[in-house]
């Protein structure tokens, strides 16, 4: 059982009450009046927001299937609820992993309700053996096939297209840019926050597909990005370059935009320094994927901070929703799967994937391999650019 803090205000009847009428408020409340608890110290306002959420759809299982509410589900009940659980596209049982973040989540909060008043035993004593027995499983890396990844550029384009001269076009331009240079370099969320507007630099062309001959985005439907309007384009024998400033797990690199990526990415910058230059914004480097603001009725990007990881997420998540991809996992990572499963299916180099990503070891590159399609890899690795 997890250890928890006993409650100066136990037995409160307005406190039962909460508990026993809105269990995840009173939760809530508890982890922000608790700050000082070893067990909440560091749980960040996202945290709290997905244990809430987690907290919620498990009372309103237990309300819906056993028509009780919380303060009464018994070990059976929760049992039940944790077989039940499916993953984020309600297609298949959810992981080891997450039934046994569950049962970790749980145990505090029945815990909690019974320190309260709010029952007498914590339910998930006898059920906390299950979180060992639930060995971490290696789910298969989630990646975008050539047709899906047309779909999602498609969907991309046309929602520019669409709402491109709204009153709030700078968002789309921004979102257009983010979502298609996760996909065309496989950059990580935390290196695209930390990117600036003077991370773009145009060069010298020279190979971006490494030893391969074969496009890897060929089939893939990138056409329908490719002829974003900019009036800041390269010459054509320029290419621009994406610098990814070193961290404490990567050093300092340089990437090649793919052609059809690179009109997007001198679209947004475009706009991105037309706000600049109209704003009072502070001096100094500012990110290349700004947050939003609203100031005075007006919705403006705000240059004081990169965009937010669950921001990123959503700007993602809308993308996959939109073009009618049901994969479980609706995210950033799955376009940086899908960056590396291109290029290993027409026979890239795995030291030049590993330079390009930023990884360490070819771990992840052994997980993708085994799932990109041999007959793919073989048809196109054998046709000339």
């Amino acid at each position: 059982m997890t250890l928890i803090h006993p409650d100066p205000f136990a037995h409160d009847p307005a406190a039962i009450r909460l508990w026993q009428t809105n269990p995840v408020e009173a939760f809530r409340r508890w982890i922000v009046d608790e700050r000082d608890n070893p067990l909440t110290r560091r749980l960040t306002d996202r945290s709290l927001r997905q244990y809430c959420s987690m907290l919620s759809m498990h009372a309103t299982w237990v309300l819906e299937e056993r028509r009780k509410e919380a303060h009464l589900a018994t070990p059976p009940d929760i049992a039940a609820f944790l077989g039940n659980l499916k993953d984020q596209a309600e297609a298949n049982a959810a992981t080891a992993t997450t039934r046994r973040r569950y049962v970790r989540l749980l145990d505090v909060f029945y815990e909690r309700m019974r320190l309260a008043g709010a029952r007498t035993e914590n339910p998930m004593t006898p059920l906390l053996p299950l979180a060992e027995n639930l060995a971490p499983e290696r789910t298969p890396p989630e990646f975008l096939a050539e047709h899906q990844v047309a779909q999602f550029v498609a969907w991309c384009a046309a929602e520019w297209a669409q709402e491109g001269a709204a009153s709030a076009a700078w968002r789309y331009h921004r979102d257009l840019a983010l979502r298609v240079i996760l996909l065309a370099t496989g950059i990580s969320v935390s290196e695209l926050r930390r990117l600036t507007l003077a991370d773009i630099a145009a060069a010298a062309p020279s190979s971006w597909a490494g030893p391969s001959t074969a496009d890897p985005w060929r089939n893939c439907g990138t056409d329908a990005v490719a002829q974003v309007h900019c009036r800041t384009a390269p010459a054509t024998s320029d290419q621009l370059l994406l610098r990814i400033a070193a961290s404490s797990k990567t050093e300092e690199r340089s990437l090649s935009i793919p052609p059809w990526a690179a009109g997007v990415l001198l679209n947004w910058i475009e706009q991105a320094l037309a706000w600049r230059g109209r704003l009072a914004t502070e001096p100094g480097p500012a990110p290349l994927f700004p947050s939003r603001e609203v100031r005075q009725h007006v919705d403006r990007p705000a240059f004081g901070r990169a965009i937010a990881p669950d921001d990123i997420f959503r700007v993602v998540q809308r993308a996959f929703k939109g073009a009618g991809l049901a994969t479980s996992q609706q995210g950033p990572q799955t376009l940086r799967n899908t960056f590396l499963a291109r290029h290993l299916a027409v026979g890239a180099a795995e030291a030049d994937l590993l330079l390009w990503a930023g990884l360490r070891t070819p771990a992840s590159l052994e997980r993708l391999r085994p799932h990109v399609p041999v007959a793919t890899t073989l048809a196109l690795a054998a046709e000339p650019a």
